[in-house]
């Protein structure tokens, strides 16, 4: 993986990586509602990794961060081998066979 690219497997990887950028650009969560037009609510549901949020809400939140997201063959080691992942717990899907 290149600098700068972290690898995403949970919606809290997404969170973790919005808080962090937020941070480290100044805003605080009232500041980042005003410029998106949402409420803090979503923001802080977003950051702490809670499923749920429309993906086109999620992207407006990486861009407006400077932040982008892409999508490829998986290099993180540890979803490369397993024949299931459990959805369960982020998304409310049950788990499922390759």
């Amino acid at each position: 993986m290149g600098t700068g690219t972290q690898c995403v497997q949970r919606t809290s990887d997404i969170g973790n990586l919005a808080r962090q950028r937020r941070r480290e650009a100044g805003y605080t969560i009232q500041q980042l509602e005003e410029l998106l037009g949402c409420g803090t609510r979503f923001l802080s549901e977003v950051e702490r990794g809670k499923g749920g949020a429309s993906i086109g809400r999620v992207l407006q939140i990486a861009a407006s961060l400077g932040l982008e997201m892409r999508m490829g063959k998986s290099q993180c080691a540890e979803i490369m081998n397993k024949p299931t992942y459990d959805l369960g717990a982020h998304t409310g899907f049950e788990r499922f066979d390759s």
